[in-house]
């Protein structure tokens, strides 16, 4: 009966397998595109951050406003995406197996890994400013 029931399963597990592949590389791609996008934003400012710096700004305040700057993009991408998820979520229905594409908590956890991710882009890039002579 096992071997059955395997057979009959191992289409959808494989689908599932793709999904979790796919969705590995979304997650790698979105953190690389979040951590570009940042660092075009600080890299097109090194000259004011320079300026700030040498009238007497601390690295708190350079690091604050960085922080405020970049944080528009990360919420309108985040918007977007959530927006996108909710739309493209029925399509998925069919794979998903006792999970709901509009789950709440999913989509919580997904929105929690983005801004998770988003401060160790940050930070990297705020330590690059705030090194500027």
């Amino acid at each position: 009966m096992e071997y059955y029931v395997d057979q009959s399963l191992s289409q959808r597990r494989f689908n599932i397998l793709l999904l979790e592949v796919f969705a590995g590389l979304a997650l790698v791609l979105g953190m690389l595109g979040i951590y570009g996008v940042l660092s075009n934003l600080v890299e097109s400012r090194v000259r004011e951050i320079g300026i700030r710096m040498a009238v007497g700004a601390s690295p708190a305040a350079i690091g604050k406003l960085v922080l405020r700057q970049s944080l528009v993009p990360i919420a309108a991408g985040l918007a977007v995406g959530l927006a996108g998820s909710l739309v493209l979520g029925r399509f998925l229905e069919t794979l998903l197996f006792q999970v709901h594409p509009h789950d709440p908590l999913i989509i919580g956890l997904a929105s929690s890994t983005v801004l998770t991710i988003s401060p160790a882009a940050l930070y990297l890039l705020l330590r690059r400013a705030t090194r500027v002579d």
